[in-house]
């Protein structure tokens, strides 16, 4: 049953990891494809918000996901402890807790590894996702200097086309200059719309990277209901130690399940797990 259990999980996170990246790729090709016209710009924008809503429903699949791991090791260390105790009963053979206890601590490890992975693969995909931002907003910026270029152009050619026209019309001066300023401050207002509706999506852009950073803050956190596990090891570790210097234990299931308790610690010591002031561990 355990068995199935641990590949069940196997599969469950090679799954994941398969949809995330399937999903990272998707939107690097649409956001990387060659186009800085405002239309391309806008729909880039488009992708990027999509990134971040499918970023948050990731990252709160992620979570549980270590919940779960962290609810199903504490199951594993009951049965250890469950196991412990069934060893004072003479019925139990010695090799039957060595098995046990083997994949149990085997079990435990891996999953460690696995949180450490998720945690590489988030950081780097949200500073990937900051740097496109940086470079859209780089563009954005180009292309209001552009639309400031194009307003001065067409400004200039309605005063040379209001210039001559006065020259030839002398009669109809009045109602072309109208018709010309018109034209003139219509342009301007669109010109200024668009800005506005440039920087508004900018404010939004930066608005997303601050929540985007707040949940990957909580995520960071989340590895510090594993210093629950770490003590349970630990009292593992003085009970079995109790147990094998009391009963008649092999001196080979000594050596071994040392071994296994010490790379344990280990893959602990490697999710750079420590206890803060209060108790639970903080990120270094």
């Amino acid at each position: 049953m355990d068995d199935q259990k641990e590949e069940s999980s196997s599969r469950s996170s090679t799954s994941i990891f398969e949809s995330l990246e399937h999903f990272r790729t998707l939107y690097s090709e649409q956001v990387q494809k060659p186009d800085d016209s405002y239309d391309g710009l806008k729909a880039r924008v488009k992708v990027l918000q999509k990134w971040v809503k499918d970023l948050t429903d990731q990252n709160d699949l992620l979570v549980k996901t270590v919940e779960e791991l962290e609810t199903d090791a504490l199951q594993r260390l009951t049965l250890l402890e469950a196991n412990i105790t069934d060893n004072q009963n003479p019925q139990i053979s010695s090799c039957n807790l060595s098995t046990k206890g083997l994949d149990q601590v085997e079990g435990l490890r891996q999953e460690l590894e696995d949180v450490k992975k998720q945690l590489s693969e988030k950081e780097k995909l949200v500073a990937k996702y900051q740097n496109r931002i940086i470079e859209l907003r780089g563009s954005i910026e180009k292309g209001r200097s552009s639309d400031e270029q194009v307003f001065v152009q067409r400004n200039v050619v309605s005063e040379l086309h209001e210039f001559n026209f006065d020259q030839e019309q002398q009669s109809h001066s009045s109602v072309k200059k109208e018709e010309t300023l018109v034209e003139v401050l219509g342009i301007k207002e669109r010109s200024l719309s668009h800005l506005e509706h440039l920087t508004e999506q900018l404010e939004q852009k930066e608005h997303t990277i601050g929540c985007l950073k707040n949940q990957l803050q909580q995520y960071r956190e989340a590895p510090n209901a594993l210093y629950r596990i770490r003590q349970q090891v630990d009292w593992f570790t003085e009970n079995i130690s109790q147990q094998c210097a009391s009963g008649n234990v092999p001196e080979e299931f000594k050596k071994c399940i040392t071994t296994m308790l010490e790379e344990l610690r280990e893959s602990i010591e490697c999710c750079n797990l420590v206890p803060s002031s209060t108790g639970p561990c903080k990120v270094r």
